[in-house]
């Protein structure tokens, strides 16, 4: 789904230089990269101040907290319950992709700046078979 996003918004972001091509036959995939800067801007034009209280329905989103070295997880029933649990939605959109050997490591607090994250995108810790024990059903 996030390649999707990208693709048909791709014009929307600044390409940098031509990153590598890769044979498969009997075609050629050209991957390119985008500026963290230029995916700010579009996440910050399409959510403005949205967040996650304002989702229609209840999202668990996935980012890896350096900091306590666990699975965070962004979530709509949270950030309804508790206030420090509420996040700009641009914001776990941003940490949520961030690519650790890109982007590097994202700072993110909480809506009334009482929770503070260092994180990268949530697959580092979804491929990890253990990386979900804490998930919750909602």
């Amino acid at each position: 789904m996030t390649l999707t996003f990208y693709c048909r918004l791709s014009s929307s972001f600044p390409r940098e230089k031509l990153v590598e091509t890769v044979s498969l036959l009997p075609s050629r995939v050209i991957l390119s990269t985008f500026s963290p800067s230029g995916v700010k801007k579009l996440l910050g034009r399409t959510f403005e101040e949205l967040t996650l209280k304002d989702t229609m329905k209840s999202i668990l989103i996935p980012c890896y907290d350096l900091c306590s070295k666990v699975l965070f997880l962004f979530s709509h029933a949270d950030a309804l319950e508790m206030d420090y649990s509420d996040f700009k939605m641009k914001d776990v959109c941003y940490v949520t992709s961030a690519d650790p050997t890109v982007v590097g490591a994202v700072k993110v607090r909480s809506v009334d700046e009482r929770t503070k994250i260092l994180a990268v995108e949530g697959g580092v810790a979804m491929n990890n078979p253990r990386g979900g024990d804490n998930t919750r059903a909602e």
